[in-house]
């Protein structure tokens, strides 16, 4: 029977999950998941193919945009990316609302 692991975490990429669940004896492909940064990136690729953003993130999220053919730009982004991860703190958010008041598209 067919399924999938629907995953509402960013930071992990698909390849950590699999890798994870491995010990407990759940042997899963890496096609069986499906990550909260995938639904993000598959959103920002119809929206802007190829586009650029400025990540705030760790390693899931970061592969799932680089997958999509996203570039990382941290001067002049199409678009502002929060996920979860450790390097959430006070200078990295005033970067990305100085980017937002700076000119990107809200849409």
């Amino acid at each position: 029977m067919p399924f999938l692991f629907l995953i509402n975490n960013s930071q992990r990429s698909r390849c950590d999950v699999v890798l994870k669940l491995a010990p407990v004896d759940i042997n899963v492909e890496i096609e069986q998941i499906f990550t909260c940064a995938m639904s993000t990136t598959r959103f920002l690729a119809n929206q802007k193919p190829n586009g650029s953003a400025y990540v705030i993130g760790d390693v899931g999220l970061l592969t799932a945009l680089h997958d999509r053919g996203y570039a990382i730009n941290e001067t002049n982004p199409d678009c502002v990316v929060v996920g979860e991860g450790q390097l959430l703190n006070f200078e990295v958010l005033e970067k990305a609302i100085k980017l937002i008041i700076k000119g990107l598209d809200p849409n």
